[in-house]
C-alpha cells in the first residue's frame, strides 16, 4: 500500500500542484492523515520545492477549545496568520488541501452558535487566500487520503486493515492510480472534460432547469459564462493545474441574482463539522428562502453557515456530472463534498468563480462582481442534486429547449 501511496502523492505533486521549480508549498491535513501529508512533503521536495510548510490539524483540540473557550476567544487569530496568508498570495505558493475525512460527525453536539463563529472568524482570516484560489492565481488541489474510519463507513464495514485496503482499491480506481501511466491518464481525462466544455459554451446557454420528482430549480446564466472543467491554468501563465482530484464536473457561474424553485439534496453535506442529512432549500429572485434537515440540530447548523454572509445565500456555482464517473459507478456515499460532488450535478452556496467569466478582467473589486451577478462570499459549499431520474434543460439565448442530461448521462 505504500508505493501506491507515494505513487498518489507524486500525481498530486506533478498534476495536482504541478509543482514549479523553486515554489512554495502549503500542505494542510488532519492529525490522523500525518503519514500521508510526510509522503506529500518529501515527493514536494524531491521535485525541486523551495520550502514546504505543514499545516496540522486536531479535530479533537478544536472540539475542546469550541467547549472550554471564552465565547469571544473563538474568533481570535493571531497577525502572524493574516501576515502568512498574505505571503502566500505574494509570493505565488501552491496549496494542498486533504480533505479531514477522519472525523466526519465529532463535532455533531457542539453548539452551532459557537461552531458558526469559529468559522466565520477562519473564513475572514484566509479571504486573501480563498480569493486567490477562486481567481485561479494560485495553483491549489483538495484531495483526500485513504483512513480507516472513512474506510469503514463508507463500506459500512468494521475498521481493520482489509477494509482499508479494500477501499484504498477503489479510490485508486477513481484516481486512475491503476492506469499503465497515470500522468497521461490524467491529461486524456482533462481533455475529454475540456470537449464536454466547448459543446456547452457552444449552446450559448441562458438558463438551466433541474427537474426531478421532487427538485424543480432554475438557474440562470450571466452573458459572459464559460463553462470550465479538468485542468486549468494559472491566471497570466500556461501553467496547468487540477484543482480537485478526483474531478469529473463541469462548471460555470451563474447569476447569482436570478435562481428560482426548490432543491432536495441527494447526498450527505459536511457543514462545520457535522455530518447534515436530508437537506432541502428554496429560493426566489436568487436567494435562500427556506431549508430544511431531518433534525433540528442540522438545521441550527445549516442555518449558521448560510448567515456567514449575506452572500452566502446565494448561489454562486452550478455543475453537472453523469452516470459515466466512477464515482457515481462504484454506488458508495463517501461523505465528503469532494468525492460526492463528482457523482452527481450539484450547484453551491455561496462565491463564485470569476474565472469562470469571460469578463474577469473586468471585475477587479468585490462591488463589480456583485452588480454583475457574480457571487462573493467566504463561503463556497457545494449540495449534490443529481438523481437517477434527474433531467437537465437548457435554454439557450434565442429560447431553444436542449437537453443536456436525461437518464443519468449526458446527450449533447
Amino acid at each position: 500500500m505504500e508505493k501506491d501511496l507515494i505513487k498518489y502523492a507524486e500525481l498530486i505533486i506533478l498534476k495536482g500542484i504541478n509543482l514549479q521549480k523553486n515554489q512554495c508549498v502549503l500542505i494542510t491535513g488532519a492529525i490522523e492523515n500525518y503519514e500521508f501529508l510526510r509522503i506529500l512533503a518529501k515527493k514536494a521536495y524531491e521535485h525541486g520545492a523551495k520550502y514546504v510548510e505543514l499545516n496540522i490539524e486536531d479535530i479533537d483540540i478544536l472540539k475542546t477549545r469550541l467547549e472550554s473557550s471564552q465565547e469571544d476567544f473563538l474568533e481570535f487569530i493571531p497577525d502572524f496568520k493574516h501576515k502568512f496568508f498574505e505571503e502566500m498570495v505574494n509570493e505565488k505558493w501552491a496549496k494542498i488541501r486533504i480533505d479531514n475525512t477522519e472525523n466526519l460527525d465529532v463535532l455533531n453536539n457542539n453548539d452551532s452558535k459557537k461552531i458558526s463563529k469559529y468559522f466565520k472568524a477562519l473564513n475572514l482570516a484566509s479571504k486573501k487566500v480563498s480569493s486567490a484560489v477562486m481567481n485561479n492565481e494560485l495553483s491549489w488541489c483538495i484531495i483526500c487520503a485513504p483512513g480507516p474510519k472513512w474506510a469503514a463507513k463508507v463500506l459500512n464495514k468494521p475498521e481493520s486493515q482489509k477494509t482499508l485496503e479494500e477501499f484504498f482499491e477503489i479510490q485508486k480506481k477513481i484516481m486512475l492510480l491503476n492506469s499503465a501511466n497515470p500522468l497521461k491518464a490524467w491529461e486524456d481525462h482533462a481533455k475529454k472534460l475540456h470537449q464536454r466544455c466547448k459543446s456547452l459554451n457552444k449552446l450559448k446557454l441562458k438558463k438551466l432547469i433541474f427537474k426531478n420528482q421532487k427538485t424543480n430549480l432554475e438557474i440562470y446564466l450571466l452573458e459572459n459564462s464559460i463553462w470550465t472543467g479538468g485542468s486549468e491554468k494559472i491566471k497570466g501563465t500556461d501553467i496547468e493545474f487540477n484543482a480537485n482530484m478526483p474531478t469529473q464536473e463541469v462548471f460555470t457561474t451563474p447569476n447569482y441574482k436570478k435562481t428560482n424553485g426548490i432543491m432536495y439534496a441527494t447526498r450527505p453535506v459536511i457543514l462545520m463539522g457535522n455530518l447534515i442529512n436530508g437537506i432541502w432549500i428554496e429560493f426566489r429572485e436568487g436567494k435562500v428562502i427556506n431549508f430544511g434537515c431531518d433534525n433540528q440540530h442540522s438545521r441550527n447548523i445549516l442555518k449558521r453557515h448560510i448567515e456567514t454572509d449575506i452572500q452566502a445565500q446565494y448561489v454562486g456555482e452550478v455543475a453537472l456530472v453523469d452516470s459515466n464517473s466512477p464515482i457515481y459507478q462504484s454506488g458508495l456515499t463517501f461523505y465528503n463534498i469532494l468525492y460526492d460532488e463528482n457523482a452527481s450535478c450539484h450547484i453551491a452556496l455561496g462565491n463564485a468563480y470569476p474565472s469562470c467569466l469571460g469578463n474577469e478582467k473586468q471585475l477587479n473589486t468585490d462591488a463589480k462582481k456583485l452588480e454583475y451577478g457574480c457571487n462573493v462570499s467566504s463561503i463556497h459549499t457545494d449540495f449534490m442534486i443529481g438523481s437517477k431520474d434527474i433531467t437537465v434543460i437548457g435554454i439557450d439565448k434565442s429560447g431553444k429547449e436542449h437537453t443536456i442530461i436525461q437518464n443519468e448521462q449526458f446527450v449533447i
